[in-house]
């Protein structure tokens, strides 16, 4: 990541309650895309309050969780790789379970 996508990070992480709003950019069509072709994975995220956010450089996006009751600050964070075709979504209901027993956020 880079310095400004890592501020961007912290910004969206301060204020988790903030929605996204979808415009033009790659990042929305990104998002559109993902709501279109896997709404069950989608709205499995957003049941466990995801936060969904455009990375500054405008051609992708995010999923950022904490678990319930956790400091951010002093939480671990897992980052799983994914490929393109059901990406974050994807990523995210496989090992939300998984993180949430260990108490990590998922990014």
């Amino acid at each position: 990541m880079k310095p400004a996508d890592l501020a961007v990070f912290f910004l969206f992480t301060l204020s988790a309650g903030t929605a996204f709003a979808l415009d033009d950019s790659g990042s929305s069509r990104l998002i559109q895309k993902a709501f279109a072709e896997t709404p069950d994975l989608v709205n499995y995220a957003r049941a466990q309050k995801v936060l969904i956010a455009p990375m500054t450089n405008g051609r992708s996006f995010y999923l950022y969780w904490v678990p319930e009751g956790a400091d951010p600050a002093k939480t671990k964070i897992l980052i799983p790789l994914h490929e393109e075709k059901g990406g974050a979504f994807a990523e995210f209901r496989y090992w939300h379970e998984h993180a949430d027993r260990r108490n990590f956020a998922l990014l």
